[in-house]
């Protein structure tokens, strides 16, 4: 098979180059990405037509409206060495103040100071705003710190995306679907969405409604990077529910875990579990209203897995009651390539490739070619084993066009992956 099975990204400034490379490469699909725009005639250049959905994000109107109804994280700052029996700790050292702002709502609930170096909580603290607890009493020489609430001001994906392409357009800032309000706001616009997007076929969620743990000291230098952690999906609204459902109080130390987090060589404490349990549920409980409607109106759904994706645990025991037709995963390993193609209870399967099409990443046409074969080699022995349905690119496809090499390569990838397909058994793409 020379054509099929793969999905393509497309602008509306780039229809006639589109049409070209999809010929080229046999795309029998195209999409739109952060920063792209669908063309009105979309459908004629493929039989597939993905559109971004973004449940809490591109409602700016909204969320710089309603500041409560805005996603919130927790966090820990860096230990600080009493010298006296008073200290002052700015909460945001450290971090990018255009992506978090202190959130001091309830704050003598729900945040904690520690004396790390005695193993104790404290309460002899007090906010005094501009950013900063003071604390009395303190021990000279020992260490602390306090747990917080932080509010997300600007998306943590958009922030590199937006940097990294010198955008100037409004910030992303999400809402959160825990606030009833914010939630309804997001099944209305989505019923708007897609009255006006009829010629959409496949509504790509990008993705839900919880960040992965993602902090940044600059706009372009990360602070930390944590695909699994919860973090983001923590709130005061969300530690009422927990309280509701489980009969307990948790706290943020449970969360933040002395700053370890939830570190992969950490055994997560029952308050933990519980807490990553109620996100996992409440999301495929939100999640299915919002496919549900996308098949009403005859449309399928898929999830990008990344970005909102904490809470959507594609292995998870509530990920199949939220109804998607397929999950695509952005692969740079064959570990990542079975990650996504063992997953169950969906149609079909679809990694993204790297590199992305963006300008970093496409510097030049050796560069890009070089990274593009390194990469298919790496994940083309896990295919082998256990194909996926589909491959697909992202970006901006008038980047990639402007390299003959990487084009051509490229097409020989997509039909090897195609062979391979036809000789292992891919499913239904």
């Amino acid at each position: 098979m020379k054509r099929g099975r793969l999905t393509i990204p497309t602008d509306k400034d780039f229809v006639e180059g589109t049409k070209k490379l999809a010929e080229y490469w046999g795309a029998d699909a195209v999409r739109d990405c952060d920063g792209t725009e669908l063309p009105d005639c979309a459908r004629e250049l493929a039989e597939k037509v993905y559109k971004t959905y973004f449940p809490i994000r591109d409602d700016n109107e909204y969320a710089y409206s309603h500041y409560d109804e805005t996603g919130c994280v927790a966090l820990i700052t860096d230990r600080a060495t009493a010298v006296s029996d008073r200290l002052e700790i700015n909460l945001l050292d450290g971090l990018f103040k255009e992506q978090i702002a202190v959130y001091n709502a309830d704050c003598k609930k729900y945040w904690q100071v520690f004396d790390r170096t005695a193993g104790k909580e404290i309460d002899t603290w007090e906010y005094i705003g501009n950013d900063t607890v003071r604390i009395s009493g303190a021990t000279p020489m020992h260490e602390y710190t306090v747990n917080f609430f932080g509010k997300c001001l600007w998306d943590p994906t958009q922030i590199y995306n937006y940097t990294c392409n010198g955008w100037t357009k409004t910030k992303d800032r999400d809402i959160d679907p825990v606030y009833p309000a914010a939630f309804d706001r997001s099944v209305e616009r989505l019923k708007n969405w897609l009255k006006e997007n009829e010629q959409v076929n496949v509504v790509r969620f990008t993705t839900l409604f919880y960040h992965f743990f993602l902090l940044y000291k600059t706009g372009k230098t990360q602070k930390l990077f944590d695909w699994y952690n919860y973090a983001m999906a923590a709130s005061p609204a969300m530690f009422k529910l927990f309280k509701e459902r489980y009969g307990y109080e948790i706290t943020l130390e449970d969360v933040v875990n002395a700053g370890d987090y939830s570190n992969l060589y950490v055994i997560p404490s029952k308050a933990y579990s519980d807490y990553t349990d109620l996100v996992q549920k409440f999301v495929s409980e939100k999640a299915k209203v919002l496919v549900d409607e996308v098949h009403k109106a005859g449309r399928e759904a898929i999830m990008f897995w990344g970005d909102n994706w904490i809470g959507a645990e594609p292995y998870g025991k509530y990920f199949k009651d939220i109804g998607f037709e397929g999950v695509v995963g952005s692969a740079v390993s064959g570990v990542n390539v079975r990650i996504v193609a063992d997953i169950p209870d969906i149609k079909y399967r679809e990694i993204r490739l790297n590199p992305y099409f963006f300008p970093d990443t496409l510097a030049d046409d050796d560069t890009a070619t070089e990274r593009l074969k390194r990469s298919w080699t790496a994940e083309r022995r896990a295919i082998l084993g256990k194909p996926v349905d589909r491959i697909g690119f992202g970006g901006y496809l008038k980047i990639a066009a402007k390299f003959p090499k990487f084009c051509a390569a490229v097409k020989d990838l997509c039909d090897e992956f195609r062979e391979i397909c036809d000789a292992v058994g891919g499913g239904k793409a």
